[in-house]
């Protein structure tokens, strides 16, 4: 058996969403896999703090 965990927070708090969402449609990431990432970042504020 195999378990692989990812953390992905900080990705995603790095990223702008909407950018990320189309680099995973260019990779052929669509679908259901797509939809996943897509909830999960909808409704998300990003901020910057100085």
């Amino acid at each position: 058996t195999i378990s692989v965990l990812l953390d992905f927070q900080k990705i995603f708090d790095t990223v702008q969403h909407k950018i990320l969402l189309s680099k995973l449609l260019r990779c052929k990431i669509c679908g259901t896999p797509h939809s996943w990432f897509a909830n999960y970042l909808s409704g998300r504020q990003q901020r910057v703090i100085l």
